[in-house]
């Protein structure tokens, strides 16, 4: 379970890293939809991460 959860913490840091890079592009309408997107998977890998530790602490 531990390479899991160190799985779901570097899928969090590239996807942060993904939207950082994102934020120093030029904007548009089709980067910010993108995004939203990245934004959306961190907060659902945040969940799935926070829901495994739970786990791991039962």
């Amino acid at each position: 379970m531990g390479s899991y959860r160190d799985f779901l913490k570097e899928e969090i840091d590239i996807n942060r890293l993904m939207l950082y890079r994102e934020d120093s592009l030029p904007s548009g309408g089709r980067i910010c939809l993108h995004n939203e997107n990245i934004l959306s998977k961190i907060k659902q890998l945040e969940i799935e991460l926070s829901d495994l530790e739970d786990q791991l602490a039962a």
